[in-house]
């Protein structure tokens, strides 16, 4: 399992070793962002599922308390901890009574940050074990008939389709566009499956996004959703698939069921569910397994040019006819790391960019190529910058920007870990060795 973990602290040094130390650990498997204030802190927020938050607790512009009811509004379920460098009794006392997981003394060391870590993680998975579903629901016929009306034959205008919104109770606006999402599962729905199977997915996306489902097929549903802050899809479908794994885990463990979900994240008017739906229940029926592995793909992943594995989707191919397949896969993601080597890497920025879940995307490329993603990206940085201290007079501040690192001296650090050598010591050995064949090769004339 992958968590996710931001660093924020105004100091970039601080934030940069926390980062690197987090990083290095061999347990949990963590992608840790950084955020170098509170504002840049919440734009990530916005944008991507944390599971754990490390901030500073006063920074300018924002307090950690405030930065605290921020990151709940966004994330009830994220574990924060706070780190200060004094020992501020009232502060730590407000900042547990608001929900705060831990809180630290900068001088206690990285092992009592570290074992808060792992502590956090521990109450994610107690959390997640304890799960429980009403044994009950009521059946809601009139809901279920007028939802599957909006599939087949779709919406009334648009003050008629509120009121009738409305009438049965939905949350959904008929103002507002809505995002589609397909469950395929291996197993026949029933009404009462249908229902706990949507209880799951409230309960862990509930506070992002609303939404309603409606059984379309014997084993497929299909969710209308929109997000609670009007406007802010973005915050949504980061919720719909940051969770998706949560989903599919759940299901699975409490229900007995596997499930599947092929996910549009381009908003649609109620006019368009009809045809929209209709182009994801045919990517669904057509090009997924029924028990594949992957929690959520988006239908980009399924278009022409997508990066398909044997064994979770079938009858595609390229255009030559031949199948794709896995080594496809790490070819084009190993081509675009290479061509983005100072961009953002990370596991969600990957996965948005592949369309696929992170986790099972990490998971795949490490089956496929028995090498961790993470470390691939490390040597094809460490490579590329070895190569232009050897070959070019850049500066080292220029060569870290140009290799993914946003600071010189993290650079700097990962470098002489991965290394042995700084990075200065590295280009002074390197012209030193070349200055000695120059010399060796005029000898030999």
């Amino acid at each position: 399992m992958i968590y996710r973990l931001m660093v924020v602290d105004d100091e970039d040094f601080i934030t940069d070793s926390l980062a690197y130390m987090l990083e290095g650990l061999e347990e949990p498997t963590l992608e840790v962002s950084k955020a170098y204030s509170a504002p840049e802190a919440l734009a990530l927020l916005n944008s991507h599922v944390y599971d754990i938050v490390v901030t500073d607790i006063q920074m300018p512009g924002m307090s950690g308390i405030d930065l605290l009811r921020e990151i709940h509004a966004k994330w009830p379920s994220c574990r924060v901890i706070f780190l200060t460098g004094y020992n501020e009794f009232d502060y730590a006392y407000q900042a547990l009574k608001y929900g705060a997981f831990r809180f630290i003394l900068k001088n206690e060391g990285d092992d009592v940050l570290a074992e808060a870590v792992q502590e956090c993680i521990q109450s994610i998975c107690r959390e997640a074990a304890l799960t429980t579903i009403p044994a009950v629901f009521p059946v809601r016929r009139q809901t279920v008939d007028f939802l599957r009306s909006l599939v087949v034959g779709g919406a009334p205008e648009t003050g008629c389709l509120q009121g009738e919104l409305e009438r049965l109770g939905l949350s959904l606006c008929a103002r507002n566009p809505v995002l589609l999402m397909v469950g395929h599962m291996n197993k026949p729905l029933t009404d009462g499956l249908l229902a706990k199977i949507g209880w799951i997915v409230r309960d862990k996306v509930g506070h992002a996004v609303h939404c309603e489902e409606v059984k379309v097929d014997r084993q497929l549903v299909l969710w209308m959703m929109q997000s609670v802050v009007e406007g802010n899809e973005e915050h949504a479908r980061a919720a719909i698939t940051g969770f998706a794994e949560q989903i599919q885990e759940a299901c699975q463990r409490v229900l007995g069921i596997h499930l599947t979900f092929v996910f549009d994240p381009e908003p649609v008017g109620w006019e368009e569910i009809p045809r929209r739906f209709t182009h994801i229940r045919y990517i669904t029926t057509t090009y997924l397994q029924e028990n594949s592995e992957i929690a959520m793909a988006t239908i980009t992943y399924f278009s022409r040019g997508s990066l398909l594995f044997p064994g979770e989707v079938e009858n595609v191919s390229g255009e030559d006819g031949v199948p794709w397949d896995g080594c496809f896969f790490v070819e084009r993601l190993l081509q675009y790391i290479q061509h983005n080597l100072n961009a953002d890497l990370s596991l969600t920025a990957l996965s948005e960019h592949m369309y696929l879940n992170p986790a099972y995307l990490s998971r795949k490329f490490k089956e496929l190529t028995g090498h961790n993603i993470t470390e691939v990206i490390l040597q094809s940085r460490m490579d590329k910058a070895r190569h232009l201290l050897r070959e070019s007079a850049r500066k080292i501040s220029q060569i870290s920007a140009m290799v993914g690192y946003d600071s010189a001296a993290h650079f700097s650090r990962t470098f002489k870990r991965y290394v042995g050598l700084t990075p200065q010591e590295y280009r002074d050995g390197s012209q030193k060795a070349a200055s000695h064949q120059n010399v060796k090769d005029e000898q030999g004339k």
